[in-house]
């Protein structure tokens, strides 16, 4: 019998509906043995398990269930309520008001408390080898297990095309985390789409980092690095001080990848889908386009990608 794989999402309330269209398309496309887990705000537990609740494949959880205890003191009852009372609002005013208040009580930055999670999951989940994958993929074919796999073992992604700018600073934030003159030279990129863990890996790291830091990991983690990279920390760790390599790596996508508005575009514009290699379409959330918009478009090529029988 076929282990399960972990998925693993950390979404919040603008992102329900692209969340939505992600578990349809998951229930759709992936046969094999899975269970999925979504981590969202304290506040949009409800709204969640709410839509969910007939989903036995997906647990629902909140940031105070997978965060430790001691960073859940400043969560008074007047911070929730003021939270609450902003959640429905997405404009940017609303945002800065809201990382003002988090600043004001020492909270870390969602974009940072996001990457903690992600690096926390050995936590939170059963199984050994997890899958991250962000709410605003859809994916429009089977995609089988085996593509997890490469030599028998778990991928791991890892290109060498990166931005110069982003990837010399991620290595540097994570030289300091990982205390290591090493991957300074490194030219690998780990950042990309369904990007695969192993949970002993994480152990690994969780007690690598505990150790040099004399700190525990979220303190660690939890600083206001502005160009920290779970996906790099967890991938140089693996391939540079990790003694025993568990995961092949691999630089090909398993998702279509739309980050910008003119790639966005074109791709509205297409008529023809080569998806080959592919097994998902993710536009990114920033460019702030409704799933509603391109689900049509996605159903076409799920229709070019059924075979003729």
């Amino acid at each position: 019998m076929l282990s399960k794989i972990a998925f693993v999402t950390v979404s919040y309330r603008a992102d329900l509906d692209r969340f939505v269209c992600l578990r349809e398309s998951i229930k759709k496309h992936i046969t094999f043995p899975y269970h999925h887990y979504v981590v969202v705000d304290d506040w949009d537990k409800d709204l969640f398990l709410d839509k969910f609740k007939s989903d036995k494949e997906l647990s629902v959880l909140s940031i105070k269930d997978v965060l430790p205890k001691s960073r859940h003191g400043f969560k008074n009852s007047i911070y929730l309520w003021v939270h609450n009372q902003l959640a429905e609002y997405d404009n940017s005013n609303v945002k800065k008001f809201k990382n003002y208040i988090d600043f004001a009580l020492g909270i870390p930055r969602g974009w940072i408390l996001q990457q903690y999670i992600k690096l926390s999951t050995n936590h939170f989940v059963n199984e050994q080898d997890i899958v991250i994958m962000d709410s605003d993929i859809v994916f429009v074919k089977e995609m089988p297990r085996e593509k997890l796999y490469l030599e028998g073992r778990f991928r791991l992604s890892r290109v060498t095309g990166y931005k110069p700018f982003l990837h010399k600073n991620r290595l540097i934030v994570s030289q300091q985390i990982l205390k290591t003159d090493k991957i300074i030279n490194s030219n690998f990129n780990y950042v990309g789409n369904l990007i695969t863990f192993k949970k002993d890996v994480l152990d690994q790291l969780h007690k690598y980092i505990e150790k040099i830091h004399k700190q525990s990991f979220e303190d660690v983690i939890l600083k206001n690095y502005k160009h920290l990279s779970e996906y790099y920390i967890y991938g140089l760790f693996h391939d540079f001080i990790l003694e025993e390599k568990v995961q092949t790596p691999t630089d090909k996508k398993l998702v279509y990848e739309i980050w910008e508005q003119a790639a966005y575009h074109d791709f509205i514009q297409k008529k023809n889908f080569d998806l080959s290699e592919q097994y998902a379409v993710l536009v990114q959330s920033n460019l702030h386009v409704h799933p509603s918009e391109y689900l049509n478009l996605i159903k076409k090529i799920e229709l070019s990608e059924t075979p003729a029988v």
